[in-house]
């Protein structure tokens, strides 16, 4: 039973908080929803004339709110950890990996199950050793509807987790925008007041108003949003290479 909850804490802290750190105290910028962001119109590079920032980040929110999938890829620093994402996320499902100070794990979404797969050094200094061993070339399968995982379902479905990263935690303003990958921008700059990190987001000025980049101050970080609505096929570990989380603590 211990065991089963020392892998539990380890892997909530290690990765679950730390993103959505990044996301809110991280201060990576983003959209606020408001009462009124009920549509996802289409833009044109000229549609952004008049609007504010506000109403800009309604429309990145609804936009990226209604898609069905996106790919997240990038590098943080927060709290004096060094994160990296990359990760394909869909309603219910994703697939890829989060970094933590260089330990990696590799993570599933299928349905309502959670699979966690991690490197020694990321089990050794995230849990113990005697975690790292028992989880060794192993893949952890939670269901989402466990309390101790609970954050793990929030960063694997698009929806909560773009709604936790595109929040910002300063004021809002609008900057100049820059070429992402050949599509045409609107900068956003979020200016944190609270001791986080200022940063831009940079949202797409043609087809879906997307967020397509935010960019933190002091080169602190980036990280990109593409692949918008491609299908997130996933394919579960071998039953052989699983350890249910339930074998490990007596419930699911």
């Amino acid at each position: 039973m211990r065991r089963g909850r020392c892998v539990a804490v380890a892997v909530l802290g290690s990765a679950a908080l730390a993103l959505s750190g990044c996301g809110s105290s991280g201060g990576s910028s983003g959209a606020a929803p408001s009462a009124s962001a009920t549509s996802t119109p289409t833009q044109t590079p000229n549609a952004f004339a008049g609007e504010s920032a506000q109403q800009i980040l309604d429309d990145a929110l609804a936009a990226a709110k209604s898609a069905s999938s996106v790919r997240v890829k990038g590098k943080m620093t927060d709290a004096g950890k060094t994160i990296e994402i990359n990760l394909a996320v869909g309603k219910d499902s994703a697939d890829g990996t989060v970094s933590i100070d260089g330990g990696t794990m590799s993570l599933r979404r299928i349905g309502n199950d959670i699979y966690i797969e991690a490197d020694k050094e990321f089990w050794t200094a995230q849990a113990s050793a005697a975690v790292a061993a028992l989880l060794d070339g192993k893949w952890l399968k939670a269901p989402t509807s466990n309390k101790d995982f609970g954050e793990f379902s929030n960063f694997t479905s698009v929806k909560a987790l773009l709604g936790g990263m595109l929040t910002p935690s300063g004021t809002v303003t609008r900057a100049p925008g820059k070429d992402v990958d050949g599509t045409p921008t609107v900068g956003l700059h979020d200016a944190d007041s609270s001791g986080g990190t200022s940063g831009t987001m940079y949202v797409s000025a043609t087809g879906k108003p997307y967020p397509l980049l935010i960019v933190a101050d002091k080169e602190a970080g980036s990280v990109s949003f593409s692949d918008w609505d491609a299908a997130v096929t996933v394919t579960p570990p071998p039953a052989a290479d699983v350890v249910d989380l339930s074998s490990l603590t007596g419930s699911g």
